[in-house]
């Protein structure tokens, strides 16, 4: 995944080894065009939110939230996503 850059060596995209917060997806999201928005949501529990238009998105969109993630979840209409989780010590 393009979005685990400088968190994973690129050998270990497919396989990460980074434990999963959540996976969502958004119900409604026409995913099997190259036009729809977002719809599919990977998060991480070192705080890196992946965001795709379908699971062979090859331009994702990447976000750190500097958080230690506990959940995410889509709102009904999919225009906004919530994370949840705790605030991590910087040094």
């Amino acid at each position: 995944m393009v979005g685990l850059q400088k968190i994973v060596e690129p050998a270990n995209f497919l396989t990460p080894k980074i434990p999963l917060a959540s996976i969502e997806w958004y119900e409604q999201a026409k995913m099997y065009t190259d036009d729809a928005p977002v719809g599919l949501c990977v998060a991480y529990q070192c705080g890196r939110i992946i965001l795709m238009k379908n699971d062979k998105d090859d331009d994702p969109i990447a976000v750190d939230t500097s958080m230690q993630l506990a959940k995410i979840k889509w709102n009904p209409s999919g225009t906004l996503l919530a994370a949840a989780g705790s605030s991590i010590e910087f040094e």
